[in-house]
């Protein structure tokens, strides 16, 4: 199996279930993920709580998983849905189990572009990475635990500041949030 970005992450339920049973689990690891080892390759089943799709999805990747610009990349030259998507949703699950800081690099190229530029395709890809990564939103994702006020508040002013400009792309590129990347080919 290949082990690029676009080959080592499921979002499919059909394939995830069919990885199951071809895997071993072994249980959960240290932050609730359930661990599966296969003959060549282990992985990691984890769950995301997706404020925009309203729902629990299901991701499973093989570890060791790809480095936060690969992630990236493949957010900007994934072919599929699900090649996209499992990325994004890779990123917001490390960046909430190991602190994995993504938002600046992913707003700056999400900003690049030029909206003359842009085909239904890659209309379509902009508003699946905003929503899935949930850009515009302000909460600071950060831990607070033993941390000044200053640190506190820079943190704050960082994911609001992500957020806005995230609001003014959203309301440039007319996004309607009607799920239309679903359809994402």
């Amino acid at each position: 199996m290949d082990n690029s970005p676009l080959n080592i992450i499921e979002i499919d339920k059909s394939r995830i279930l069919e990885l199951k049973k071809n895997l071993h689990s072994s249980g959960l690891n240290a932050l609730g993920e359930e661990v599966f080892h296969g003959e060549d390759s282990d992985w990691i089943l984890f769950t995301i709580r997706s404020m925009y799709f309203r729902m629990d999805i299901e991701v499973m990747a093989q570890t060791p998983f790809p480095s936060k610009s690969a992630l990236i990349d493949t957010l900007f030259v994934g072919d599929t849905h699900n090649e996209v998507a499992g990325a994004a949703l890779l990123l917001f699950h490390l960046e909430s189990t190991i602190k994995m800081d993504f938002r600046e690099l992913v707003m700056d190229r999400l900003e690049s572009i030029k909206v003359r530029q842009m085909n239904k395709k890659t209309l379509i890809r902009w508003e699946l990475i905003t929503y899935t990564l949930e850009m515009d939103n302000p909460l600071n994702r950060r831990e607070t635990l033993r941390k000044s006020n200053q640190e506190i508040t820079e943190d704050s002013e960082y994911f609001s500041n992500i957020s806005t400009r995230a609001y003014f792309l959203i309301k440039k590129l007319n996004f309607r949030r009607k799920f239309r990347f679903l359809m994402f080919k």
